[in-house]
């Protein structure tokens, strides 16, 4: 019974569609078009939002650390360690908002994000340099610290890259004089 009424039913509409052809093309074009945006934007929003970045071995564009300071050992992985002696770096962004040239600490943090996009809502703090509030950041002061990672990785100092890892930061308190014209 219910067999017979859906073969009414699609004869019915074939039939009418047969009489409106350009009506015909225009509806399947319609959802044709929605079947595509629909699956391309799933597919966009699943890649981007849900499924973690594809990280052979554990590195990409994350890097497995080791940092040694103040006679701590710490393990992460991150995409971004920044060791600065005062408050700014790289065109701006702040290593820490209470950072001071001569407060005789180096202040370090790393960024330890399960996702890119976590770095958009971090992107304000990195900019004051209060992204030590959020959980993606590991932060610290010390006098000196160690780095190593698994595969060498550049550092880049002011701008230049002046070595790889391992790499060693020390603060020398009063090793330098600065004059201030008043």
């Amino acid at each position: 019974m219910v067999i017979d009424t859906l073969r009414q039913d699609l004869r019915y509409g074939l039939r009418q569609l047969q009489r409106a052809p350009l009506f015909t093309i225009i509806a399947s074009l319609s959802i044709a078009i929605g079947v595509i945006v629909a699956v391309s934007a799933f597919s966009l929003i699943n890649a981007l939002l849900f499924k973690p970045m594809p990280v052979p071995d554990g590195e990409g564009i994350y890097h497995l650390y080791t940092s040694d300071y103040d006679g701590r050992t710490e393990r992460a992985r991150t995409i971004q360690v920044s060791v600065g002696n005062g408050r700014y770096y790289g065109g701006g962004l702040a290593v820490e908002a209470s950072a001071r040239a001569d407060d005789g600490r180096l202040d370090v943090y790393s960024l330890e994000v399960p996702h890119w996009w976590h770095l958009i809502r971090l992107a304000p703090a990195l900019r004051r340099g209060t992204q030590r509030n959020s959980r993606y950041v590991r932060s610290f002061a010390t006098t000196e610290l160690s780095l190593r990672t698994r595969r060498r990785h550049e550092v880049n100092a002011d701008g230049e890259l002046v070595t790889s890892t391992p790499a060693h930061f020390r603060i020398h308190p009063a090793a330098i004089r600065v004059f201030v014209p008043a």
